[in-house]
């Protein structure tokens, strides 16, 4: 999901175009009765749309996608 937006040749007269918005992110916790835990993942939601073209035909089509990523811990020096 590092690029925003692109353009894939499928094959056999098949185009694909995309493009990919980050909706919202973020990053979980839970409450408990000692402390707040808080996750070692960000949580990205996306909206994908995609459009299939052959030849003079066009399909658009559009889906929410998830992806997940390990927060980076910073490690104190010894």
């Amino acid at each position: 999901m590092d690029a925003k937006q692109g353009t894939e040749d499928m094959g056999d007269n098949v185009t694909m175009h995309w493009d990919a918005g980050l909706i919202d992110t973020v990053r979980p916790f839970r409450d408990t009765s000692d402390e707040k835990v808080t996750s070692a993942f960000n949580l990205y939601l996306y909206k994908v749309k995609i459009r299939l073209d052959y030849k003079t035909l066009s399909r658009g089509y559009q889906m929410n996608v998830f992806r997940s990523s390990k927060v980076a811990t910073n490690l104190l020096p010894e």
